[in-house]
């Protein structure tokens, strides 16, 4: 998996929320992307594109965290994107938003990939 961490100018993070259907369902994380082979900044970038709809010209590699569920152990890498070329459409990303961890209910993925930053 690649993750992206996205601030806006308040300080703020970059969030999507996860559908119903998916395990941990309604909570929120970063903008991730399961990939195959070995995660570059490119597939950073596409995650940030696919789940947002922003657009970034680059992203620079903060670590990698590993979580064991019960059933299966996850590798995410983490990148940061120090600005975006656009603005976010809130029509088109219903459940993509600008927010403090705190005031959000995270996936525990999320929370520790905040430890690598």
């Amino acid at each position: 998996m690649v993750a992206v961490y996205v601030t806006d100018a308040k300080g703020r993070t970059l969030f999507v929320q996860r559908t119903d259907e998916k395990l941990l369902g309604g909570l929120w994380e970063l903008p991730m992307l399961e990939i195959t082979g070995k995660p570059t900044p490119r597939d950073a970038l596409q995650a940030l594109r696919e789940k947002t709809g922003l657009v970034a010209t680059g992203a620079t590699f903060k670590g990698k965290i590993e979580h064991t569920f019960s059933h299966f152990k996850q590798e995410v890498d983490v990148y940061a994107v120090s600005s975006v070329a656009n603005t976010l459409d809130k029509k088109r990303y219903p459940n993509v938003r600008f927010a403090r961890a705190k005031s959000l209910p995270l996936t525990t993925v999320t929370r520790r990939a905040e430890e690598v930053l």
